[in-house]
This record gives structure tokens, C-alpha cells and sequence, in this order.
């Protein structure tokens, strides 16, 4: 299950906000709600899940050949750095 992200405390903002229910009522601040919250430690926002890889590479856009895309995607999750790896075989194929 997705989290979403819930913006509970702003920059300039020094405590957490609540949103208001139409009625005018409180939301109720249970344990989903925390969990999926933003963590400030002062003004800074601290990131959480998979932190950034250390290898350098560069987005870009590239246009391959739709049967080309099918085959890497076919073979399941992981098919971009399949598609890298067989890339980088190449040209170390080419640079002899």
C-alpha cells in the first residue's frame, strides 16, 4: 500500500497543522496518520525509504525500437538495468 504524503508541518510553521473536517471537527491523529506523516528534526526535512544510490548515472530520454522495449520489459522488474548492463557489454566489446 502506497503512503501518501501528508504535509503536517510547513517551513515557516513551528508545530504541526491539523486539517479541519467541514463540520469544523478535529481530525483524528492516530498511528496511520503519524506513520505516514513528514518528519521534520528543526526546519529540515528528513528523508525516509531508500536513500540515493552512490553509482553516477544520468536520466535521460532515449528512443529505442518498440521490440526492443518489449523484450527487457518482458522480462520483469530490474528490465532498466538489464537494458544498462547489455548497453555496457557493448561498449566494452567496442573499445578493444
Amino acid at each position: 500500500m502506497k503512503k501518501r504524503v501528508s504535509h503536517s508541518v510547513s517551513k515557516k510553521a513551528k508545530g504541526p497543522r491539523v486539517r479541519r473536517r467541514a463540520t469544523g471537527e478535529a481530525l483524528v491523529l492516530d498511528a496511520d496518520w503519524f506513520e505516514s506523516a513528514d518528519e521534520y528534526r528543526g526546519t529540515k526535512l528528513v528523508r525516509r525509504g531508500r536513500p540515493p544510490g552512490t553509482s553516477r548515472k544520468t536520466q535521460m530520454t532515449i528512443r529505442v525500437s518498440n521490440d526492443v522495449l518489449d523484450f527487457f520489459r518482458a522480462s520483469g522488474p530490474g528490465w532498466q538495468t538489464r537494458m544498462d548492463e547489455a548497453l555496457r557489454q557493448y561498449v566494452e566489446a567496442h573499445q578493444r
